[in-house]
């Protein structure tokens, strides 16, 4: 029972981190979906929710990050990458070769690589260019300061011959006059010094010498890299030129595209409206057929009942048959039937006795059939002297109702109840009441 609530409990715990993925993945749609989004690496992304890239365009398997601008920083990272799907139910992350071939996928936002028009593999050749212009300052930094060096001792070889042309002007005189012995050596003394030093001075600039050839070695060198430099700046602004070119190129090819997508999204506006048409009519003609096959249930039910009606009239029509001839069958043996005045002849509230039964003709009434308390109709073509004896025979009628004005002249109508309170003047029609 324990392990049973700890796996209800782990349940409701996935179910409730689901529904908290799936309220953040909402919120994101909500503020970034069809825009773009710059990264910290300075790379732009455009969010598109509910879509992913196709099984051909895959790149390598699916990584795991946990948000999708982690997703974009891995597609950034691989230059093949032109989107990335993020999946956030799993938190996976499949990279794309193509940002445009799309497909639905609910849990998964888009992520297309954008590259701004002008800049595409341009900073590359900014960062060469600069080097060289560097490299060039240097190397003439170095020419300088062996240009100086040069000259300080040029400077400092013509000194040091002169102060040992002086010095042997005074030896060449001491020498002659026999001077003091002493200065004499002193000076000797002072010669063989200046010597020294005019030896030392020659050997710096034997030195600077070759200082100064290798530095005018390496200037040489300097100005053959400073002319592979430019020829690479000039290499590099052809292909910036030609960057410039296909980066507009590209943007004539997008224009291009969207008015593709545009003249392809009204296509699809025209066949929606159509297929809306075409389910319109199918209603229609799905109504038409319920209702025809509802007509055809109550004409089927109609032919039922007038089936019946018909075997009703002919049950009504062998009774009024079988009444008739009982009717003869008594006038035969002598019961007496009283003559019927004509309305017009004082018919009119006329009483006539039938066998034990008494009614009383009324004259030019009428009275909507539907309002009858119906008991039988007997057909048309009967007198309305039969109708009387019809209804004087049948034990059930209480009156009855003789039609004279209409397409059904001689119905004899037998009433259940007595309809005297609801008959109305105007029509030829009689009826008979009972006395």
């Amino acid at each position: 029972m324990k392990l049973q609530y700890l796996f209800q409990g782990l349940c409701l715990l996935k179910a409730i981190e689901a529904q908290t993925e799936q309220e953040q993945a909402k919120a994101l749609c909500e503020s970034l979906n069809e825009q773009l989004k710059t990264l910290d690496s300075g790379h732009k992304f455009k969010y598109i929710c509910g879509k992913t890239g196709t099984t051909p365009n895959k790149l390598g398997l699916p990584g795991k990050t946990e948000t999708a601008e982690e997703c974009a920083e891995l597609c950034a990272a691989n230059d093949e990458c032109k989107g990335a799907a993020w999946d956030w139910k799993f938190n996976s992350c499949q990279l794309y070769t193509s940002g445009d071939d799309l497909q639905v996928r609910r849990n998964a936002i888009f992520l297309r690589r954008e590259v701004e028009s002008g800049s595409t593999d341009c900073t590359a050749v900014e960062k060469v260019l600069r080097e060289c212009e560097e490299a060039e300052n240097d190397l003439q930094e170095s020419l300088d300061k062996c240009q100086i060096t040069k000259t300080e001792s040029e400077q400092a070889r013509e000194t040091m011959a002169e102060k040992l042309e002086a010095c042997e002007v005074e030896r060449d005189l001491c020498a002659e006059g026999q001077g003091d012995a002493e200065k004499c050596e002193a000076e000797n003394s002072q010669i063989r010094d200046l010597t020294e030093e005019l030896q030392q001075c020659n050997t710096a600039t034997v030195y600077n010498a070759a200082e100064l050839e290798q530095c005018q070695s390496a200037s040489s060198a300097c100005d053959f890299d400073l002319q592979q430099c430019q020829h690479s700046v000039s290499s590099g602004a052809l292909e910036l030129q030609q960057c410039q070119s296909t980066s507009f190129s590209c943007a004539l090819e997008l224009q291009q595209s969207q008015a593709d997508a545009s003249s392809n999204a009204n296509q699809l506006q025209q066949c929606q409206n159509a297929a809306s048409a075409t389910a319109t009519q199918l209603q229609l003609c799905q109504n038409i057929a319920y209702s025809s096959d509802l007509e055809l249930q109550q004409c089927k039910a109609n032919a039922a009942s007038s089936t019946k009606e018909i075997q009703q009239c002919k049950t009504d029509a062998a009774s009024s048959l079988k009444e008739l001839q009982q009717c003869k069958a008594n006038a035969a043996a002598g019961t007496g039937v009283p003559a019927f005045r004509e309305c017009n002849a004082g018919g009119n509230g006329q009483v006539v006795k039938i066998g034990n039964r008494s009614f009383r003709q009324r004259c030019n009434v009428s009275m909507w059939k539907h309002l009858m308390p119906l008991r039988r109709v007997v057909r048309p073509g009967l007198t309305r002297q039969e109708c009387a004896m019809i209804c004087a025979l049948d034990g059930g009628c209480q009156s009855v109702y003789y039609v004279r004005s209409t397409g059904t002249v001689g119905e004899c109508q037998l009433q259940n109840q007595n309809i005297e309170s609801r008959l109305n003047q105007g029509n030829a029609d009689i009826a008979f009441i009972p006395v």
